[in-house]
């Protein structure tokens, strides 16, 4: 979990692009010090301002430890920092949003839990990512969707730590069920 020190700074998908592109390319050498070692992320294709407002995101990252720089014969090795690694997942997991497929397959995908008391503030904000991922909740601790979610779900779980307390599952038939297909807009 974030705490104050680490929270995500207001121009968020600059970082967590930077972030991507350093995570992915952690295993090529880079010469830091070279005045065109930057020139990799140009790949963005920003307009000038964007471009100023990318440059001074990467520098406040570099200054603030989300990378680590290895030696290597060939370079320096840039990777993510723990503290970048934590950025990142946060800013992949709060960005999840489940898509609705054109075609109804006619199963809910639903979501329990049963996480303890001394987990309250996990428990919430995993609530929280169900609903803003676009769940619907029905019961105290029991979430609905009418198309594939396993991979979010369990990734949000995995994020906060929770995967043991929660389940996943798939029902055919669910009563009552109108108001679900009309809160999903789904035409039978």
């Amino acid at each position: 979990m974030l705490n104050n020190a680490m929270r995500i700074p207001r121009n968020k998908r600059v970082m967590i692009k930077i972030l991507t592109v350093v995570a992915g390319l952690s295993f090529i050498p880079v010469v830091i010090a070279a005045p065109n070692a930057i020139q990799i992320l140009r790949i963005f294709k920003f307009k000038n301002d964007q471009w100023q407002q990318f440059l001074r995101s990467y520098s406040n990252m570099l200054r603030n430890d989300y990378f680590e720089a290895r030696s290597t014969k060939n370079g320096v090795r840039l990777s993510l920092s723990k503290k970048g690694r934590l950025v990142l997942e946060s800013g992949l997991v709060e960005n999840i949003v489940l898509k609705r497929k054109k075609i109804w397959d006619g199963k809910w995908r639903v979501v329990t839990f049963d996480i303890p008391n001394r987990l309250t503030n996990k428990r919430i904000m995993f609530k929280n990512r169900l609903i803003k991922m676009g769940m619907k909740q029905i019961q105290k601790s029991v979430y609905v969707f009418p198309d594939e979610c396993r991979a979010a779900v369990e990734s949000s779980a995995e994020y906060f730590k929770l995967s043991r307390f929660v389940m996943y599952g798939e029902l055919s038939k669910l009563n009552p069920e109108q108001h679900l297909l009309d809160y999903f807009e789904i035409l039978i």
